[in-house]
Order: structure tokens, then C-alpha cells, then sequence
């Protein structure tokens, strides 16, 4: 920062546009995320069919435990859901307005005003910053929205583990479980048919078979902060294939102040 000074406007438009990308791209890594969080679903769904089956559809399961640590990870796991899709639904943006608003329609209002070329660049420059600032705070508040959003989502997610890693347990016990069951039952079934056969012949041969998860306000360098004229935003939704605007966008301050000088210009000619 050796020749960088504070009171350079230049330099602060610098500061601000770099922090603006830095949100930016935070915004895209903090999205990118969310692969994280489809690995841990898609592992959920590996034994949930099976699970769910057991409990509501066979009925088999005597266990409390079973049902109480079903539900444990269903509403863990739904929480998680609801945060992460939180995190993913496009939110209204504001977006920089267009460049030439400011060399354009800004200029010409402060030119009609009757200000020095010195001081049009001046509140020009103090448009353009207060505007940067306010698109700082909006996209430093939703990055922390969305990362906590994504935090609560894969914190709902491990805690949701432990109840579910119970029901594989359960689930894998009672498949072991009917398992031996159907065997030794199989085998009752050969032994009985096998000793009727051996009583009913007299043999001694036996066959038995066996199974196996807001604007900053400050005061600027030179700036004449009554005198500078907000430019306003662009509002829409930020979808994955872009920035979309709303159809109807609101006048600008601008606009509205430049449509005013204007009609003045004329009455003051036609009076003339």
C-alpha cells in the first residue's frame, strides 16, 4: 500500500470492486458445496428402501428402539433437506447498474446543475462507490446466509448418521436373524420327514441338508454527500444459467431527476 492513499476515490473503487468479486466467487465455491452434501445423501438411500420396508411394509420388527431411532434420523435427515434446499433457491439480487448511467445520464444531470467538469468526476465517482458498498453488504449477507444454510445442512446430516447406522444394525441383525431361522426351521422340517422315513424303513442312513449417509455510510474524500445522486440497481434472480432481470424494473433516481431538469429546461425556454 506505499503510494495507495485512502483519500484516492480511485483506489477506494479499487477496494470495493475487489471485495465485490471476492463475495462473488465465495458465493460460487459455497454453491459447489453441495456435492458434499448429494454424497451423504445418496448414501442415506442405500439402505433406506430395505429399512423402510422392514418397518411399514413387512412388520416384522418388535424393537421400540427400532422405530425411535427411524424417526430420529428421519427428522434429522428432513432438517438437512430443508437446509440445504435453502441454499440452493435463487434469491433476488442486486446487480451494478449499467455504466451508462453514470457517464451518461448522472453526468448530464450534474452538467445541467451547473457543477465544474472537477466536481461532476467527483460525485460521479461518489455515485459509483456508495453503490459498490451497497452491493457489498447485500452479497456479504448472503454469503452468510448461505453458508450457514450449508453448515446446519451437513451438521443435520452427520448427527442424522448415528441413528441411521443403528437401523442398518438392526436391519442387518434381523435379516441374520430370519436367516438362521428359516434355516434351522428347514432343517427341522428334513430331520422330522428324514426320521419318518427312517422309522417307516428301519435305516440307519440320515440325509440332512445345510445353508448359508445497506449502503456503509462514511464520509469520502472530497465528496459532497448532499449532492450525490444514488444510481440505483437492476433487480432479478441469479438462476445457474444466469442473471435474469424482472420484467418491470422501477425508475431510477436518475431518470426521474433528469426527466425533471429537462422539463424545466423547456417551461424556463418557453417562457423565454
Amino acid at each position: 500500500m506505499g503510494s495507495k492513499s485512502f483519500y484516492d476515490l480511485d483506489y477506494i473503487i479499487e477496494l470495493n470492486e475487489q471485495r465485490l468479486e471476492q463475495y462473488a466467487n465465495a458465493l460460487q465455491k459455497n454453491t459447489e458445496k453441495f456435492t458434499t452434501l448429494l454424497v451423504l445423501y445418496s448414501a442415506f438411500c442405500i439402505f433406506l428402501v430395505p429399512v423402510c420396508q422392514k418397518l411399514f411394509i413387512e412388520r416384522v420388527v418388535r424393537d421400540v428402539g427400532f422405530y425411535w431411532a427411524f424417526y430420529g434420523f428421519a427428522v434429522f435427515f428432513g432438517v438437512s433437506l430443508v437446509f440445504a434446499v435453502l441454499q440452493m433457491l435463487p434469491e433476488r439480487l442486486r446487480m451494478l447498474p449499467d455504466p451508462k448511467i453514470y457517464y451518461k445520464l448522472i453526468k448530464n444531470i450534474y452538467e445541467l446543475a451547473g457543477l465544474s467538469q472537477e466536481e461532476i468526476d467527483i460525485q460521479l465517482k461518489a455515485s459509483y462507490i456508495s453503490e459498490l458498498e451497497k452491493n457489498i453488504d447485500k452479497r456479504r449477507i448472503k454469503l452468510l446466509r448461505k453458508t450457514t444454510f450449508y453448515n446446519l445442512a451437513f451438521y443435520f446430516a452427520i448427527i442424522s448418521c448415528i441413528p441411521y447406522l443403528y437401523c442398518i444394525w438392526k436391519n442387518i441383525y434381523l435379516e441374520k436373524k430370519n436367516e438362521l431361522l428359516t434355516n434351522s426351521n428347514i432343517s427341522l422340517v428334513i430331520l422330522s420327514k428324514t426320521n419318518h422315513h427312517m422309522w417307516r424303513r428301519k435305516t440307519k442312513h440320515k440325509e440332512i441338508d445345510e445353508h448359508t449417509l445497506e449502503n456503509l455510510i462514511f464520509k469520502l474524500p472530497g465528496v459532497d454527500v448532499s449532492k450525490t445522486i444514488p444510481s440505483g440497481s437492476l433487480i432479478g434472480r441469479l438462476y445457474p444459467w444466469g442473471f435474469v432481470p424482472d420484467r418491470h424494473q422501477p425508475k431510477s433516481i436518475p431518470e426521474i431527476l433528469y426527466e425533471q431538469l429537462m422539463e424545466k429546461k423547456r417551461k424556463s425556454q418557453n417562457n423565454n
